[in-house]
């Protein structure tokens, strides 16, 4: 049973360290525990608050609005302009970190679109609203998850 335990671990401490050897390995670590990582709360809370008033947990337009409002825009937009901040040199991490961004964009657009709609009392300018998100979420996750 220990030699099942210390090979992996001899393993890892063998190869880990010649991954970071590779300029492009460094910079994903870099932008994923040092960048995203300070950030990704503002994400969470703005999406969680966001969960907290729709689908099941739906009661009222003006609690969705209240909310999008106060809560989940300025949240997200705090989230989307520190994202927008990080700088990277990797041609590969640009071009995955700029579809992330246009997604995040999108869905920042998406929920003023939403408050938008509530406010006009326009169930048109609602779906539309909801098509953005839909289309945010492939931006985001989709083209690397799917392909």
């Amino acid at each position: 049973m220990k030699r099942l335990i210390w090979t992996p671990g001899l393993f890892l401490t063998s190869i880990l360290p010649s991954c970071y050897r590779d300029p492009v390995q460094k910079e994903i670590h870099f932008y994923l525990q040092d960048k995203l990582a300070f950030i990704s709360h503002l994400e969470e809370k703005a999406i969680a608050a966001f969960e907290h008033v729709t689908r099941d947990n739906y009661t009222t337009d003006q609690e969705l609005y209240n909310t999008l409002i106060y809560d989940i825009i300025p949240i997200y937009y705090e989230f989307l302009t520190k994202l927008e901040l990080i700088e990277l040199t990797s041609p590969e991490l640009k071009k995955i970190h700029e579809d992330c961004l246009n997604g995040v964009n999108l869905q920042y657009k998406a929920f003023i679109h939403m408050a938008a709609a509530l406010e006009d009392l326009d169930t048109g300018k609602m779906k539309e609203a909801n098509d953005m998100l839909i289309h945010a979420c492939q931006l985001i996750v989709c083209p690397y998850v799917y392909s």
